[in-house]
């Protein structure tokens, strides 16, 4: 619980963070004055093209398809050029370009932000109108929101990592990553969104912010893998790395000793990643026995130099021939947030099954509405599909392949959130199995088809089931029913163990320990059935037998033994019928009471009083007769008495017995209770939650007893 709230904790922390640089971004945007102007210089000899006009601004007098050559404004008027126009500075073949590229971006807002704005087109005549002094919201174009949308998504994962592991040095890392790619992603946003012209100033402070993070986010992935998850260098190494870092910022923001601005942006970005990429093999390789590990460094390095092939082909390669990138930014930035999210799950361990529900759909959601936005915007840049048709097609494509996409990753990387009606099959077997190896075999067996580790070993015991810190370890207990087990790496060692394996082994042990109390429950319950039925076979029966056989007349012994056998019949099926009174239940009982101590020569004196009416329960009544049966049967045999006193009490629903006789007295052996006929009496009284003394009185011995007439057990 602490481990969910602190994760969401931290999801909504820095996307709160996210969300206001997310706002300041928007609020830069639509603060510039807006024309309603789509222009492109692409294919363009002299001037700008115009792409597209928008019915809502202010530039009613300009056509799509027309060429603007000049603008005028202030009392300033500028040759437009078709450089004027590019998404990124850095294709500009010199510095002497790049630079000239800001000065005029600046006389261009100037002129705009002047009021009035005239343009010569190319037939000749001109166009003024006023530019309105903010931006819509809905002018903003897609590729904006797709690079807001890449840098928001990047927070949300490393705040659900810093959650997660917050403790790892790895993890601290792709913090500082992400705040890089905020940095390069943000800014990017604003310039290459904007309708034609930015202060100078202000553009070049963005590109240099670009800049910086885009290699910041390089730089941070070569720090990561140098000490993550082994550390491959001293951490001095790591200050050199900053210092280089910081050196060639300077050196590229200043322009000192460059020549070609796209050089010296991504040739850097290509290297350091490329050098990411080394350590990374080296971790790789440094992993050898550890499979997990092995296995998320590979995937990631797999995915490392495919991005770092695609980043070459398409943004490094081009300047160095001379021309612009040839895709927009926003497709790098698409780029970095897959190499983000790849890095984030191996500094995690390769641990996706731990990622909260709601984490892994928020994660899985974003992605979708990425890929819909990349897959958009290919589609309108090498389609003629106008914009809605382009939409439904996107929306179409991605809402299948998310669904296909969504059901293949659930099924893999989620378990099952119910266990499967064989698995419930196997644990009561286990159960079932005498405590012995065989017990702790099919237990194993068990675990190994539930959780497929790579091997299983002893452990000390311990109360619940964990996993270690890593996950690479399970932990299960055994509770004196099998063995503890500690469970390394799961599914072969390709995974490590999540918190819903713990929760499925708590739930397996569980079941074990409930299966295994339910059988010891049934055989106590046969062993107390055995224990009731020798003791009423003892007390009941054997009475009736003994008394037959001191008997003299044959009538008496043939009724006696008839008893004998109706009460062999009660005993066996434990008839219970409706409660009796006191006098019902006792006029069989005073009757064969006084025949057994006729027949063997003993005088009897019986009374009874209290609440003679009052319902007694069938179990009591069966307790009161064993009792006095047996009280009687032990006269009988061992006191060599001439009188036996019966006294029977009945008052608020409690029951009070006397058995007393002037013989003989084996005070020590009675109070012991030796005998099973003894120990039988104290077992029933006990049971009723009543008690039982026995008293040497002189000649003979009295045996009370007392216990409730209305509650009790099967005795």
């Amino acid at each position: 619980m602490e481990h969910r709230k602190s994760s969401f904790l931290n999801v909504l922390t820095t996307g709160l963070a996210a969300a206001f640089l997310v706002a300041a971004t928007i609020y830069i945007a639509l603060s510039q004055p807006w024309m309603g102007l789509t222009l492109s210089g692409q294919n363009v000899e002299q001037g700008l093209r115009v792409v597209a006009v928008d019915p809502g601004g202010p530039a009613t007098g300009i056509k799509p398809g027309d060429y603007l050559l000049r603008v005028a404004g202030g009392g300033q008027e500028l040759v437009l050029q078709p450089f004027d126009a590019v998404e990124e500075p850095d294709a500009a073949r010199t510095y002497a370009e790049y630079r000239n590229f800001f000065v005029r971006q600046g006389r261009i807002a100037n002129i705009i932000h002047s009021g009035t704005v005239t343009f010569t087109l190319g037939d000749g005549s001109k166009a003024s109108f006023t530019p309105y002094t903010a931006r819509p919201i809905i002018s903003l174009p897609i590729v904006f929101w797709m690079q807001l949308l890449a840098g928001f998504t990047s927070a949300l994962i490393s705040g659900w990592a810093l959650g997660f592991r917050q403790n790892i040095v790895g993890v601290r890392i792709l913090v500082l990553s992400n705040a890089a790619l905020l940095i390069g992603c943000f800014p990017t946003a604003i310039y290459t969104s904007r309708e034609l012209a930015l202060g100078g100033n202000l553009f070049r402070a963005l590109s240099a912010l670009n800049s910086t993070g885009s290699l910041g986010f390089c730089v941070l992935l070569l720090a990561l893998f140098l000490v993550y998850p082994r550390r491959l260098v001293p951490l001095f190494v790591l200050g050199l790395l900053a210092a280089v870092f910081v050196l060639w910022s300077v050196i590229e923001f200043f322009q000192i000793g460059l020549s070609v601005p796209g050089v010296a942006r991504y040739l850097p970005i290509t290297l350091t990643a490329s050098a990411a990429f080394l350590a990374a093999a080296m971790q790789y390789l440094r992993a050898r026995g550890d499979p997990q590990t092995r296995t998320a460094i590979g995937w990631f390095g797999f995915s490392l130099a495919l991005c770092i092939a695609i980043f070459n082909l398409f943004y490094t390669i081009p300047p160095l021939l001379g021309r612009e990138a040839d895709v927009p930014p926003v497709a790098g930035f698409a780029i970095a947030l897959i190499l983000f999210g790849g890095m984030t799950l191996s500094v995690v361990r390769y641990r996706l099954l731990d990622i909260e529900i709601w984490t892994f759909r928020l994660l899985l959601y974003g992605a979708g509405v990425v890929a819909f936005a990349i897959f958009h915007i290919l589609l309108i840049s090498v389609t003629s599909l106008d914009e809605v048709p382009a939409f439904g097609v996107s929306l179409a494509a991605v809402s299948a392949l998310f669904i296909l996409i969504r059901a293949a990753i659930t099924r893999h990387f989620l378990p099952q959130q119910n266990l499967h009606r064989q698995m419930f099959e196997e644990v009561v077997n286990v159960a079932m199995t005498v405590p012995n190896g065989a017990r702790n075999q099919k237990w194993q067996d068990l675990l190994i088809r539930a959780f497929g580790p790579l091997h299983l070993e002893s452990t000390a015991e311990f109360a619940t089931p964990h996993s270690d810190s890593n996950g690479r370890s399970l932990n299960i207990p055994g509770g004196g029913l099998v063995s503890p087990l500690r469970l390394v790496r799961a599914q072969a060692g390709i995974r490590s163990f999540s918190r819903r394996d713990v929760d499925l082994a708590g739930d397996l042990y569980g079941m074990l320990r409930h299966s295994s109390a339910s059988r010891d429950a049934y055989a106590q319950g046969i062993a107390e059935e055995r224990a009731r039925i020798g003791r009423d076979m003892h007390d009941n029966i054997g009475a009736k037998l003994l008394s037959a056989l001191h008997g003299t007349r044959p009538e008496s012994k043939d009724a006696m033994i008839r008893d004998a056998l109706s009460d062999l019949r009660d005993i066996i099926n434990n008839v219970t019928g409706l409660p009796q009174t006191l006098d019902e239940s006792l006029a069989e009982l005073r009757l064969e009471t006084a025949e057994r101590l006729s027949a063997a020569g003993l005088a009897m004196r019986w009374t009874s009083h209290g609440d003679d009416d009052a319902p007694v329960s069938p179990i009591a009544t069966h307790a009161l007769r064993s009792i006095v049966r047996e009280g009687v049967s032990n006269s009988i045999r061992h006191a060599n008495a001439k009188t036996v006193t019966v006294e029977i009490a009945h008052a608020n629903g409690w029951l009070a017995l006397t058995i007393s006789d002037d013989g003989q007295c084996a005070a020590a052996d009675l109070q012991r209770g030796t005998g099973s006929g003894l120990a039988g009496i104290r077992a029933r009284v006990v049971a009723l939650k009543g008690q039982m003394e026995i008293i040497e009185s002189g000649p003979g011995f009295t045996l009370k007893a007392q216990f409730s007439s209305v509650q009790g057990s099967r005795t």
